[in-house]
Parts: structure tokens; sequence; C-alpha cells
């Protein structure tokens, strides 16, 4: 019984790096043919949009008394 509780344990771990594998293979292979149907301009300017809107955002001083301001160390 125990044997098999942690073989599925192994197993189901090497099944989902293979599964994060693939999907990430997947995505480099979208990747691809975005620039290949758009830019390579286009693509850097995508990615850009994309970092800018990951950037923490500077919420008004009167959110602060909701208590959902991050603290200054916070990385978001």
């Amino acid at each position: 019984m125990a044997v098999t509780i942690v073989l599925e344990l192994v197993l189901g771990l090497f099944a989902s790096i293979i599964v994060m594998w693939f999907s990430r293979r997947r995505e480099f292979v979208a990747d691809k043919g975005a620039v290949y149907l758009c830019s390579k301009e286009k693509m850097v300017s995508a990615l850009q949009r994309l970092q800018s809107s990951q950037q923490p955002s500077h919420l008004p001083d009167q959110v602060a008394a909701f208590g959902i301001r991050p603290s200054e160390g916070a990385c978001f």
C-alpha cells in the first residue's frame, strides 16, 4: 500500500514535468509563428507592453485605509 502511494506521487511528478515541458514547447512554437506572421518589431513591442502592464501601480492614499496598499518591500 505504501509503495503504491509513493509510486503514484513519483510518477505523478514525472507526468507533471512532461506536461509542463510540452506546454512550454508549444508556447515557443506559437511565439515563433507569431513572429513569422507579423514581424520581429511588432513582437518586441507586444512583449514590452506586457512587461509594462506588470509594473506595480501606485494606489492613491485613500485606498490605504482599506489595507490593500502593498508594503514598500513587496515585489509585485
